[in-house]
């Protein structure tokens, strides 16, 4: 689906706007040229649509993988000792914390409190919670991932 097309789905007023860089960021990577034409369809400057764009954590301007794993950061979590399980998601991919893997399969991210603080540490791997991890949890989900993959 094209920029424009997802566009047409939404009004120009600017209250639709995060909902929109939401679904296009789903689908299309918010590059300079896509950011522009957001702009022009909500009748906003482009450093005001840029700087909503690079604020959110769940919008990226640049491509993530296909699996975007967040790690919260918390106190919970730190607290739930999220470090051993941060590393222990680095050593399986290879990837540093807002890195993609070669393949573009997985995009490692800390983000902010996910709301599951009773349950830490926890990750959401796109839309997906999980909570209670231990670091042979987390190399079992990531290897999960890959076999659906046929990696």
């Amino acid at each position: 689906m094209q920029v424009e097309e997802i566009l047409k789905e939404y009004p120009s007023q600017k209250d639709f706007m995060l909902q929109a860089l939401q679904k296009i960021a789903q689908q299309l990577e918010l590059n300079i040229d896509v950011l522009l034409k957001v702009s022009k369809h909500f009748n906003l400057s482009p450093a005001t649509v840029f700087g909503i764009a690079s604020f959110y954590s769940f919008l990226s301007l640049t491509q993530h993988g296909k699996y975007v794993i967040r790690i919260c950061k918390s106190v919970s979590c730190d607290i739930a000792e999220k470090e051993e399980i941060l590393d222990a998601i680095k050593n399986a991919l290879g990837i540093e914390v807002g890195e993609t893997t070669n393949d573009r399969l997985f995009t490692l991210l800390e983000t902010n409190c996910i709301g599951w603080c009773n349950e830490s540490p926890a990750m959401l791997i796109n839309d997906k919670v999980y909570t209670h991890l231990t670091k042979d949890k987390i190399l079992s989900i990531i290897q999960s991932i890959k076999d659906d993959e046929n990696i």
